[in-house]
């Protein structure tokens, strides 16, 4: 599936002569890019590498491009469904896929190196190297969501104070490469103020609105712990996206093995909410490859921030590899759409976000308003 791409755009909007104004209209729209907005999950942080050579300076170079591989393998994980690339990952060019990496501890010795690497890559060639294999793979990050973790224990509820075990977990075993990344708050004077334990048991969406706004996100997900946490008992974790009442909501159970530290097992469910996410993530993004077909689809302006709201959920589709405007007026325009994975999958996609696509009279395609599926949620 090759991507297209433009300066409107992650795979590309590519105006004619005739959309020119509009391009400049839709960069007035979006506004300036904040640090929320950079696609961060090309790369890959705390990557330990440790290696002996006949010199320090041979043991740091093997260490490096070991580094270099252990991050593509935790990379192509987190992309594709089970990470294969259907040959092994230590005969690809690693040299063409990596855009840059940074040492950010280590440690020298006569014969030996050890360090923590932090490895960013080629968005462009990665993705080429899935297309040319035909795997499928998810080729959009999430949106940032923060998480309140909330704990009901048998005594009551915790939730920014230090007796809180559940948020210092989320503290400590947060996955910041994730697909979907999630915001730990600081838990500071200003978060109680904004939300207190009993405004977050109940969901209360004004205030959880006002804390996903001061950690630059725009949607809040409630993360509730119960039980005890005394050795051999369960933990419940139930969580679901604040104020989307057609989330399918994540349930799990964690038992405390009787000798593990109540901090491990947190851990550890912190860890499966994560994959869990990640995963429910990449089926709702992912398209099997397959040849691309073009579709010319008409829809409604309605206004700049109407028309800059659908160009990029179409740029978010994981089925939409290219959108052209071929016409375009105050009140309508006419898009070629290159489509992978067939026009079904894309109505289904499309009606999760609250489009669909209706055939007229004259056998065109209508896009409109009136999905049925859980609007914007992406979790």
């Amino acid at each position: 599936m090759a991507r297209v791409r433009s300066p409107f755009g992650r795979r590309g909007v590519a105006p004619r002569a005739g959309a020119i104004l509009l391009a400049l209209a839709l960069v007035l729209a979006l506004g300036p890019t904040t640090a929320q907005e950079i696609d961060t999950s090309y790369r890959v942080r705390d990557v330990q590498v440790e290696a002996t050579a006949q010199d320090a300076v041979a043991a740091r170079t093997l260490a490096i491009e070991q580094g270099q591989r252990r991050a593509l393998e935790q990379l192509l994980g987190r992309l594709t469904a089970d990470g294969a690339v259907g040959t092994d990952v230590a005969q690809l060019p690693i040299d063409e896929l990596v855009s840059s990496y940074e040492v950010l501890e280590e440690t020298v010795g006569p014969t030996s190196y050890a360090a923590t690497l932090e490895v960013a890559f080629d968005r462009a060639a990665v993705e080429e190297l899935l297309d040319d294999r035909g795997i499928a793979y998810a080729d959009v990050a999430a949106e940032p969501v923060v998480v309140v973790p909330l704990w009901q224990t048998g005594t009551g509820l915790r939730l920014w104070g230090s007796d809180n075990a559940w948020k210092a977990a989320w503290d400590r075993a947060l996955d910041a490469d994730a697909l979907v990344p999630f915001v730990v708050p600081l838990g500071d004077l200003q978060d109680l103020a904004l939300v207190n334990p009993d405004q977050a048991a109940r969901g209360d969406a004004a205030a959880l609105a006002a804390l996903a706004e001061r950690y630059g996100t725009e949607a809040a997900v409630i993360a509730r712990l119960e039980g005890s946490g005394e050795p051999g008992t369960r933990l419940e974790v139930t969580a679901r996206r604040a104020g989307d009442a057609a989330d399918q909501p994540y349930r799990a159970v964690v038992r405390r093995r009787p000798d593990e530290p109540l901090a491990a097992s947190l851990e550890r469910a912190v860890t499966e909410m994560q994959a869990a996410f990640d995963a429910r993530f990449r089926e709702r993004r992912t398209v099997e490859a397959a040849p691309t077909e073009a579709l010319v689809v008409t829809t409604a302006v309605g206004g700049a921030d109407g028309w800059g709201r659908l160009l990029r959920l179409l740029d978010d589709l994981a089925e939409v590899e290219r959108t052209e405007v071929r016409r375009f007026s105050q009140s309508e325009a006419t898009l070629e759409l290159r489509v992978a994975g067939g026009r079904e999958r894309l109505e289904q996609s499309l009606g999760r976000a609250g489009w669909r696509l209706t055939a007229r009279e004259d056998d065109r395609l209508l896009l409109e308003r009136g999905g049925t599926g859980a609007g914007s949620s992406t979790l």
